[in-house]
């Protein structure tokens, strides 16, 4: 995969995943990087072009598959400075991110078994403190998935509440899930 133009080093995206690797130590996080990076290749993503983002949104005007799959995406709240930010990102970066949100909500998951929680409430426990990105088609009402191209303005919702962690953590236990939490938030002009 040779370079690409962006500015992912600036990004929380970058900060988040390097953050995460720091704390595993170095053989662990170099372990996650190896297996992330045969990933990339394995599913073909190092083939991608730089900015796929930017092309993305210029294809949709002459892909009709395309246009369809970008509205749905618009009718989940993703605009179209997610859909380049996301897809603007390096796959590794990208795959990466999922890696690591994906450590984050099984570690809550672990902690809450800790605490005493059974499967079931510790899983219920875990969407509660973490998105779950995913296809937002496989489910219904507001807990289903969050499109993955919402995660930047996901980080900068919760770094805005970082000040008054009560807030969060009030409207969080209000909520079914923190997937139906943001979607409110979306609905209100929050997010």
């Amino acid at each position: 995969m040779g370079p690409r133009s962006n500015d992912s080093a600036q990004t929380p995206a970058a900060a988040a995943v390097a953050a995460v690797l720091q704390a595993m130590g170095p053989k662990q996080a170099n372990e996650m990087l190896e297996s992330a990076k045969l990933e990339v290749i394995r599913r073909g993503l190092d083939k991608e072009p730089p900015n796929l983002g930017d092309q993305l949104l210029k294809r949709e005007a002459v892909d009709p598959k395309l246009r369809i799959a970008l509205e749905e995406l618009r009718k989940e709240g993703v605009r179209d400075d997610d859909i380049r930010w996301w897809w603007n990102l390096p796959p590794l970066e990208r795959l990466l991110i999922e890696r690591t949100d994906e450590m984050m909500r099984a570690s809550s998951f672990i902690a809450f078994l800790r605490q005493g929680k059974e499967p079931a409430q510790a899983a219920k426990a875990a969407f509660q403190a973490h998105a779950k990105f995913g296809n937002p088609q496989e489910g219904r009402d507001d807990d289903r998935p969050l499109p993955i191209e919402l995660k930047r303005r996901i980080w900068a919702y919760t770094e805005k509440h970082y000040a008054k962690p009560d807030e969060l953590r009030l409207k969080m236990q209000q909520s079914s899930s923190f997937n139906a939490l943001l979607r409110a938030e979306m609905r209100n002009s929050i997010l």
